[in-house]
């Protein structure tokens, strides 16, 4: 048993399979097609041990990333759905907040003109955990932006202030 607080050592195969997922996020980030392809295409030759019976579903993750990028947000919050409840989803990795799967989300929902569902899985980021961090300042200008598609000025104004704040 995994001591409390204490993250454990990821097994090779689940290295493996977080580096092609990392692979895939920075080819994502960088717009760079032909990686997203190659990436993609070496995730569907490989058995991913974190598949959706494992602690993190990579693969319904990395394939909702894609189809958001892709322009389908209905695609890519269907492979959210897919996933376990988040509770139960990486028990052994005490500190995984699943900010990621948290963000796309909020980022298919405001996509699919959902700014009310949005905002919740944007304002998750208020309180920062370790894996939230780099998701404070997309989620504060999101939150803005759907604050501003609901007709919330104002509010929108405050949030894209704090927004703002955060690189003062």
């Amino acid at each position: 048993n995994p001591t409390p607080g204490i993250q454990p050592i990821p097994t090779p195969e689940l290295r493996d399979d977080l580096q092609l997922f990392y692979e895939l996020l920075c080819a994502l980030a960088l717009g760079d097609a032909a990686a997203i392809r190659q990436v993609t295409r070496r995730m569907e030759r490989v058995n991913l041990t974190a598949g959706v019976t494992s602690p993190i579903a990579l693969r319904p993750i990395a394939q909702a990333a894609v189809a958001l990028s892709r322009g389908d947000p209905a695609l890519a919050l269907a492979l959210l759905d897919s996933l376990p409840p988040t509770g139960v989803q990486a028990p052994s990795l005490l500190q995984h907040s699943h900010a990621y799967q948290r963000f796309l989300r909020g980022e298919a929902l405001a996509s699919l003109g959902r700014h009310e569902e949005a905002l919740g899985w944007f304002r998750s980021f208020q309180v920062i955990f370790g894996f939230d961090l780099p998701y404070r300042g997309p989620a504060l200008y999101r939150e803005a932006e759907s604050l501003e598609a609901l007709g919330r000025r104002e509010e929108a104004r405050g949030v894209y202030q704090r927004f703002l704040g955060l690189y003062a």
